[in-house]
């Protein structure tokens, strides 16, 4: 499947072309470090497929806000950074 990642600041932008397929027909899920796209038509335009689409994220991506929109043909993904965890260690 055709996407396109965008990296400005603390935002990732995934740009997937789902033309001639409605939001209901789209899910988006996210797994440890992989962001899943995947679309479901029972029937689409001539020349589409249905996207299974697995996306191995940065670790400043994992477990990260996401938003979505799905309009005019285009489903748009936007995940913002995570702000890393400061983690104080005990000295014994």
């Amino acid at each position: 499947a055709e996407y396109k990642l965008k990296e400005e600041g603390d935002l990732l932008t995934v740009a997937v072309p789902v033309v001639g397929i409605s939001k209901e027909q789209v899910s988006v899920s996210m797994s440890d470090n992989e962001l899943l796209i995947e679309t479901n038509a029972e029937t689409l335009p001539f020349g589409s497929k249905n996207i299974k689409l697995t996306l191995v994220l940065k670790d400043d991506f994992i477990n990260s806000d996401v938003d979505a929109v799905c309009e005019n043909g285009l489903l748009s993904i936007f995940l913002t950074k995570k702000e890393p965890k400061q983690k104080i260690i005990k000295i014994m």
